[in-house]
């Protein structure tokens, strides 16, 4: 049985938290150069829930990922759950989650 991996990551974003955190709860931008396109299959204004269809560059091939959003405005966090697509090929389980803290000088902590 595959054991469970995680990666635990925390850097300085130079931005207020709000500014940070309503760009991932906005779904504004694409995040990254390899992205192609950004569908919003679904969005429940009612649960802070969305299913996102991302179509990606990845080696050189087009993959792409189905992910349900679930926003946590109180604890400004997002999650990021894999729910079809090319990475479940390589992991049973797709799951990111991304808290976003303020700081007093205008810029916040990801982890």
């Amino acid at each position: 049985m595959a054991g469970v991996e995680t990666l635990d990551l925390e850097i300085q974003v130079n931005m207020p938290a709000d500014r940070f955190f309503d760009s991932f709860k906005n779904k504004e931008g694409s995040f990254t150069d390899k992205t192609e396109a950004v569908s919003i299959h679904h969005d429940d204004t009612n649960s802070n829930s969305s299913i996102q269809i991302w179509n990606l560059i990845v080696d050189g091939k087009t993959e792409q990922i189905k992910e349900k959003t679930e926003v946590d405005e109180k604890n400004m966090s997002v999650s990021f759950l894999a729910m079809e697509g090319d990475v479940l090929e390589q992991y049973r389980s797709y799951k990111i989650t991304l808290d976003v803290v303020p700081r007093d000088d205008g810029v916040c902590i990801a982890k």
